[in-house]
């Protein structure tokens, strides 16, 4: 015959049938603690899974850490997401260049009432409505993939499919750095003189509420090097196992080659555009300004002359050399010109000199001046 079993009740200490639901000595409910045994006992469900959370295995063969992983992702999904951003911002300026400036001054020609020529505006404005009908179908096919972006999400090809488009910018950059379209644009400058392409521009920006048209116009200069950033700054933080890391690296190779052919254009006239400020700093116009001219050098130089030494400003290019005496502050008269290719000899002495020697034989003329640098 089996033991019955037994509890203590928790209230009186008294020894209780585990059967009953009361204790016979103080009335205490045993059901009170079978509920909080049940309530602590019970087993709770897993936590729900979390969103595109990266598998180690699948896309971490490196072994990073899982942290690691995650903040690459978050990077790469922001990268993303700034590239949706600026370009709706781009195509905006687009829109306000080709609808607010270009459209009425293409229809104030056939109106027969001409702000300006159709040969400036083609000039000035170049292809840009070619760029923004391309840019809004790149916006299309990118926009709802960074909408609904994942960590499969893969914008390598789409951007492998435009970037031989992009070559496009080439056209337009090289027109706009041309120094016809510099120097029509400067006819804006707030100290050039009033003009109707003037006037009508400042009115536009100010009813329109949009940038000045040089700040616009610029825009698609700046966006190809945007793109390399961007998709550079995207790929970094890209796993080499992703399906989309292969797209990507081509795709930011044909964008390097673009911006190294935009960036070397933009180079070129800044050069040019020295070469212009400089001319502004002369009593009398040198003329400087030349296709192929480069500014190098500036700084003060003694000649040797048969009565005395004379200091003089020298100003330095890849085919000329022009100096002359000081003016005034950042003002200069010109003195003489020297073609490089008249130039017999031109080189350094003693480095520890630092002499710098320059001698014509048609003028037999002398240069000779102890200096450190040439400020540039």
């Amino acid at each position: 015959m089996s033991t019955p079993q037994t509890r203590k009740c928790p209230k009186c200490n008294a020894v209780c049938p585990s059967i009953g639901l009361f204790c016979p000595k103080c009335g205490f409910s045993f059901s009170s603690v079978n509920k909080n045994i049940n309530k602590f006992n019970k087993i709770k469900p897993p936590p729900p899974p979390i969103k595109n959370k990266p598998d180690a295995t699948k896309e971490n063969p490196e072994g990073k850490s899982a942290e690691k992983l995650e903040k690459h992702l978050r990077i790469r999904q922001k990268v993303a997401e700034e590239m949706l951003a600026t370009e709706k911002s781009y195509i905006k300026h687009l829109d306000a260049v080709c609808d607010k400036y270009l459209s009425p001054l293409r229809q104030a020609i056939e109106d027969g009432r001409p702000i300006i020529s159709a040969h400036d505006v083609q000039m000035v404005f170049s292809v840009i409505s070619v760029l923004r009908d391309l840019n809004r179908k790149f916006l299309a096919d990118l926009e709802p993939l960074i909408q609904n972006y994942t960590l499969e999400t893969e914008l390598g090809k789409t951007l492998l499919d435009f970037a031989p488009y992009f070559k496009m910018y080439t056209q337009y950059v090289n027109a706009h750095e041309n120094d016809k379209v510099q120097a029509y644009l400067r006819k804006l400058d707030t100290t050039a003189p009033n003009s109707a392409f003037k006037t009508f521009c400042y009115d536009t920006a100010k009813a329109e509420m949009t940038l000045p048209l040089p700040a616009l116009l610029i825009t698609p200069v700046q966006r190809i090097p945007r793109y390399r950033l961007l998709v550079a700054e995207y790929l970094k933080h890209t796993e080499p196992s992703h399906r989309d890391y292969g797209d990507l690296e081509r795709a930011l190779d044909k964008i390097k080659e673009t911006a190294t052919i935009i960036n070397e254009a933009v180079r070129r006239q800044q050069q040019r555009n020295t070469v212009v400020e400089l001319e502004t700093k002369f009593t009398s116009n040198p003329k400087f300004v030349s296709p192929s001219r480069i500014f190098k050098k500036q700084g003060p130089l003694i000649k040797k002359c048969r009565a005395d030494d004379r200091k003089y400003e020298f100003f330095l290019f890849n085919d000329l050399m022009v100096y002359g005496r000081v003016a005034g502050k950042d003002r200069y008269t010109l003195h003489k010109r020297i073609p490089i290719d008249q130039v017999l000899t031109f080189g350094f002495l003693r480095l520890l000199v630092k002499t710098i020697k320059i001698r014509r034989s048609i003028s037999k003329s002398f240069l000779n001046q102890k200096i450190n640098t040439l400020s540039k």
